[in-house]
Order: C-alpha cells, then structure tokens, then sequence
C-alpha cells in the first residue's frame, strides 16, 4: 500500500514540476489574460477587439465562471519569441463544448476551431488535451479565444514552446499509466474478493473505483483520445454521465463502508435514496436541464459526504472495525474537493490543484477505503477465528462434562446394576432359605404333631392302666405342645423382627423373673437339670420382655437338644452398662468355625441328628442387637457350649 501512495505522489509532484520548467507559460501568470462575458454570444471579434481594455476583466490563472450559458471571450498576449519560430497554446479542461482561437496576422483575423464537440482527427494537435499552433506569434499583438460549454466553464491554459511540450508529454503519460494501473489493480482484486468472499460492500467498491477512473480518464481527455475519437459527441457525454454515476455510487459506497443500515438507520435511507435520485438523473444529461442537476449532485453529494465523515467519527468512538482509516479517507476526499466545489462555483480561480488535485486524491481516498475494508477483512477473520476457538474451547468443555456426566451415568448405572445383581442374588438366596425353612419347618412341625398323633392313638386304643402311664403320656402330649409353641414364636418373633415398622415394646421388668420363667423349659426335660445363679442381677432393667424370655428359652432349648443329659445351667451378671446371660451345658460343644455360623439364618452346627430350623439362634442374635447388645457362643472351661446373651442396660424410671 504505500508504494501506492508513494506513485502517487510522485505523479503530483513530477506534473507540477514539468509544468514549471522552461518554455512554459502560464495564462493569467506568465502570460496576461482577461475576460469579457457575452451574454447572448452575438460579438464578433472584431468587435471585441475594437474594445477598450477596461471593457475586460483580469484574470489571475484562468477563468472560472460557473454553470451557465454565456459565451466568454478571453485576451491574451503570447510571449515573444525568435522571428519565425513557433508556440503551442494548450487549453483545458478537456469537456469545453467549443473553444475558438483568433490571430491577427497585420491584415485579418484568423481562427482555429477545437473542442469536445470536434472530431479527434480534426484537432490541431493530437493530444488529450486541446492544443493549438499559434502561427503568428508577434509580441505585442493580443491572441482572443471564444469559449462556450453546456457544462462548468473554467478554464486554464499555457503557451508552451514545442520542445519543451514535447518534454512534458512523455512523462505525464507515464505517471497517468501509472495512476491507472494502480486503479485497474485495485478494482481486479475487489471484484476478485467481492466475488470469492461474496462481500458486497466489495464489489460496490470496485463499481464506485470503476467509475471514479472512468471520470478522471473523461476529465482529462481520455475517453476522446481513446474511445471515441470519431464519436466527440459520446465523448462529451461521457463525462456528464460519469460525473453523476461516479457521485452517485460513491454514496452508495459509504452507507456499506459505515454499516449505516444498522448503525444509523434514518441516515442510511437518506444516502440510498440520494445515491437512486442521482443515477436516474442521468437522464438529464441528454437534455437542457444537465447543468442544473449537476450542480444539485455535485453540491448534495458533497454535503453528505461530509456528513458521512461526522458518522464515521461516531463509530470510531465506538471503536467499530476499520473505521478509522474510513474517516480519515472521508475526510482527506471531503476536504480535497472543497478547492473543486469552490472553483465551480467560481468563488476562486482554476488551479493545478482545483482542478486536478482532487483526481489525485481520489486514488489515495479509494485506496485508504480498500486497506480498510482488508483491515476489516483480517479483524473480522480474526474475530470469527477467536470466536472459533472459543466456541471450540466450549465445544471440548462440553465434550468433557458430558464425558464426566456420561461417565457418572455409567458408574450409576453400573452400580444400579450391581445392586439389581445383588438384590436378584439375595432374591434367590431368599427364595431357596425359604424353600429350605418351608422343608425344616415342616419336619419340626411334622415331629411333634407326630408325637401327639402316636400318644393320642394309643391312649384311644389302649387306655392306660395306672396313673404313671398316664402320667407319662401326658408329659409327651405336653413337651411336644410346647415345642410346636416356640417354634411358632420363633417363626412369628422372626417375622415381625423383619417388619420395618417394628419398634421393641420396653417396659420395666425384673431381669431374674424373666431368666426363671424362660427356664422352665428345662424343668420340661426329664434328662437335664436346671442350675440357676441370678443373684448378680439388678431388680429391674427396661426391655422388651416378651423378646428377651424368647431369647433366653431359645438358648436354654439349643442347650437341651445338643446336650444329651446332664445339667444346663443359667446364669445372670451385670454392670453398669448391660446385664449378661450366660447358658452353658455338658454336650459335645462347637467346632471352631460353628461358633460364628450358627448365628446365621436357617444354619445349623455339624450335628445333623438333632432336629432343628436353624432360625432359634438367628432370632436370639436380633434380639440381642435389638437391645444395643449382642450374643456369642464358645467352648465351656468343662466341656460342652457356652452362649453369652447380653443387651443394654436401661433404668427402670
């Protein structure tokens, strides 16, 4: 980008300079010049010539006279020069309609027509601008020019010696080609992006860019040297059009540069219908009114185009993209063309740079808006990368908490599962304790309904004979009735223990009451003696005492079945937290694995012959427990087994 701006300046500096060498002289500098306006374009030159000069105006570097419709003629002297030698006039800007030259060679008048009405082939000189030989130039005798336009008339001329026009010419059209290449470059890569992007401000861009050359290349001759040499007529309308359009799409340009749709949505309707109403008056350039709609372009234009540069300012306090380098090419075009709007409306002389200045900025202000759009470009890219990359950062973040959920999910349902397996296992090993309780059960039952059933036909079929027989059949009757009851209490005691509603029923009991009537079971058995020492217990103690007898006679009963005869003692103790019942007998005793395992539900130890459900001991545990204490059982010091059945200790209130 700066060797851009580095060509171009160099372009205005190397055209000022050739300007300025020797065999160069300016009219209304170098060489005088005056005015004279013809309001009806009826005087002849003669009749111009014949005035005094107070009848004219000086000018001071040419004539700017505005849009309108008079003729003007101009007097000039060239400078004097070698007898027999030769000077070119060159006349511009290149869109005056009719410019006639008038010599006096001592005895006539003679004239040279040119113009952008004129053929190219008809000029004098072939060259973009108007260039005229004066064949008679005799110092001290005034050369008049006639000139009349449809559109702004202004103009700026200079006697040149050929060699040094010839000087000029060769570099000026270098630094034009210059100026245009750099322009057709800028306008390929913004179709190029406008198409690859799909970026309309790009495109709106390269057709504003398009335009802006085409009215330089109208305005300097261009288009009559090039396009239409044999068409002067399509030449003079080119430039007309191309001053409209160029205004036209320029805001057009600068509502998509400022965003103005979304930023100021009353400003942006202002420049849209202002860019619609300048392209339709186009029209106007085929008709009478071309001088007036252009003046309306020109002066609306530049009006909103500053505008535009106070709402640019606005976004740049609001730190919108690129908007910096907009305002300030905004503002460098608003003001490079104020010496432009000055001179059309003949506030100030024609200059090098009321004329031509505002052509060299209008590379530099297309120029500044296209490295701001590409700034633009690169931010909004860098933007969409960072919003990319945080929508990436949340992206895997997201990955990861549903990784961590997706993880959590599966150790739940991992550990659902294995609680399901659990529960299905506990169900099956529930269901087959209860097909093996149902098988025990109904064995226990079946024993002593056995019993009563052999002892209740015999007395039918033969009725005892003494009083000792019935005695004895009475006992069996009985120990039978009352083994079938603790197994109906254990079974109901187990139940309920099992219900989640169940809560032990305390009450304030005598602890050696309860160890006495649990130990009549004893005193039931004809082959075991009963031992008590309760003496160590306390008065009273708060239980469940239903509970409790169940536990000590489901002791006391497990000491009378694995224990053929002998004596079963029972024994109470207590401190100051719990009272412990102690329940010994003179049996084979426990193997060192049984001490644990016959506290389990429906397990029995390894003596098999006696009869059993393996749920008594199971039920005195639960009772323990449900007390705050527990039971065990080891190998008495003299043989046989030891249960200690001990719970908490509550105070009786």
């Amino acid at each position: 980008m700066a060797i851009r701006y580095l060509v171009i300046l160099l372009a205005l500096f190397f055209s000022g300079a050739c300007r300025g060498e020797a065999g160069h002289w300016s009219l209304g500098v170098d060489a005088p010049l005056s005015a004279l306006e013809d309001r009806d374009g009826k005087l002849s030159v003669e009749q111009v010539a014949a005035l005094p000069d107070s009848a004219f105006r000086s000018l001071s570097g040419g004539l700017s006279a505005g849009y309108g419709s008079a003729t003007y003629w101009l007097k000039t002297v060239p400078p004097q020069v070698p007898a027999g030698g030769e000077l070119l006039l060159e006349i511009g800007p290149s869109y005056l309609d009719d410019i006639v030259l008038y010599e006096y060679d001592g005895s006539a008048w003679h004239s040279k027509v040119t113009g952008d009405l004129q053929p190219y082939a008809g000029r004098d000189v072939g060259y973009r601008q108007f260039v005229l030989r004066v064949a008679h130039p005799e110092a001290g005798t005034p050369l008049f020019l006639r000139v009349r336009s449809s559109s702004v008339i202004t103009l700026r001329g200079a006697f040149w010696a050929p060699v040094g026009f010839a000087a000029m010419v060769v570099p000026e059209s270098l630094l034009a080609g210059a100026f245009f290449g750099v322009a057709g470059l800028s306008v390929l890569l913004a179709l190029f992006y406008g198409l690859w992007l799909r970026s309309r401000v790009f495109l709106v861009y390269g057709l504003t860019l398009t335009l802006a050359m085409g009215l330089v290349a109208a305005l300097n001759g261009f288009h009559a040297q090039l396009v239409f040499r044999d068409f002067p007529l399509l030449a003079n309308y080119s430039v007309s059009v191309f001053v409209i359009l160029t205004q036209a799409c320029s805001l057009w340009l600068v509502a998509e540069l400022l965003e103005t749709r979304r930023h100021f949505p009353r400003f942006d309707r202002v420049l849209r219908r202002a860019a619609l109403v300048g392209a339709i008056l186009v029209a106007t350039v085929f008709g009478a009114y071309y001088r007036y709609a252009a003046l309306t372009v020109l002066l609306g234009s530049w009006l909103l185009m500053a505008s535009s540069a106070v709402a640019a300012l606005r976004l740049v306090r609001k730190r919108a993209n690129g908007m910096r380098i907009i305002l300030a090419a905004v503002t460098i075009h608003v003001i490079a063309l104020v010496p432009n709007m000055l001179m059309i409306l003949a506030v100030i002389s024609p200059g090098f740079w009321s004329m031509y200045g505002w052509q060299a900025e209008i590379l530099v202000h297309m120029l500044l808006l296209h490295s701001a759009m590409l700034w633009r470009l690169r931010k909004n890219e860098e933007d969409q990368r960072s919003l990319l990359g945080e929508a990436l950062n949340a992206s895997w973040e997201a990955e990861r908490k549903l990784d961590a959920r997706v993880a959590e999910r599966t150790s739940d349902l991992n550990e659902a599962r294995h609680r399901l397996e659990f529960a299905l296992a506990s169900e099956r090993r529930l269901q087959l304790e209860q097909r093996q309780f149902m098988s025990m059960v109904s064995h226990e039952f079946r024993t002593p309904l056995a019993i009563i059933n052999s002892v209740s036909i015999n007395l039918a079929e033969f009725p005892p004979l003494s009083r000792e027989e019935m005695t004895e059949h009475s006992e069996q009757i009985l120990r039978a009735t009352r083994r079938l009851a603790r197994l109906v209490d254990n079974c109901l005691t187990d139940e309920r223990l099992d219900q989640a509603a169940f809560t032990p029923q305390l009450e304030a009991v005598s602890p050696s009451e309860l160890a006495r009537e649990a130990a009549e079971i004893v005193e039931w058995s004809p082959r075991h003696r009963l031992q008590l020492d309760l003496d160590e217990l306390p008065p009273a103690i708060v239980c469940d005492p239903t509970l409790v007898r169940i536990a000590i006679s489901n002791l006391l009963d497990n000491a009378i079945k694995y224990s053929e005869s002998g004596t079963i003692s029972l024994s109470g103790s207590a401190d100051a937290y719990a009272v412990k019942f102690v329940v010994t007998d003179q049996g084979p005793g426990l193997r060192g694995e049984d001490a644990e395992r016959i506290f389990e539900r429906f397990t029995r130890g390894e003596n098999k012959k006696v009869a059993g459900a393996g749920l008594g001991l199971y039920v005195v545990r639960r009772i323990a427990r449900l007390h705050g204490g527990d039971v065990s059982a080891r190998n008495g010091r003299e043989g046989g087994a030891a249960f200690e059945f001990e719970i908490r200790r509550g105070e009786a209130g």
